[in-house]
């Protein structure tokens, strides 16, 4: 506990450190992405501060980064060989380079 914030949660089924974190405007919608290469789409509800796993997208490589379109049709990860704040680790069998990935969002 530090102040008024006071940590609740933890996810023991976690196979690798979440290194990138994107949400999607206007919408109950995030995305994680580790160090093993998943992407994972979350339902965020905000009243309950509660978050449900929606879809898990394997990857090859390490997830640096993250980013919804403003459209909110394509989430965007950057994935590399290696972590990007540090050379501790390097998948051999990673491509640099970006994912789009399309998503199909509903009222």
């Amino acid at each position: 506990e530090n102040g008024n914030i006071k940590a609740e949660g933890h996810c023991s089924s976690a196979q690798s450190w979440v290194g990138s974190v994107a949400v999607c405007r206007s919408s109950d919608l995030a995305a994680s992405g580790a160090g093993n290469g998943t992407v994972r789409l979350w339902s965020v509800d905000g009243e309950a501060k509660t978050m449900q796993p929606l879809h898990d997208l394997p990857l090859v490589g390490f997830v640096n980064s993250l980013a919804f379109a403003k459209s909110g049709r394509f989430l965007l990860a950057g994935v590399g060989q290696e972590p990007r704040l540090g050379r501790w680790g390097r998948n051999s069998e990673a491509r640099n380079g970006v994912l789009i990935h399309p998503l199909k969002l509903s009222e």
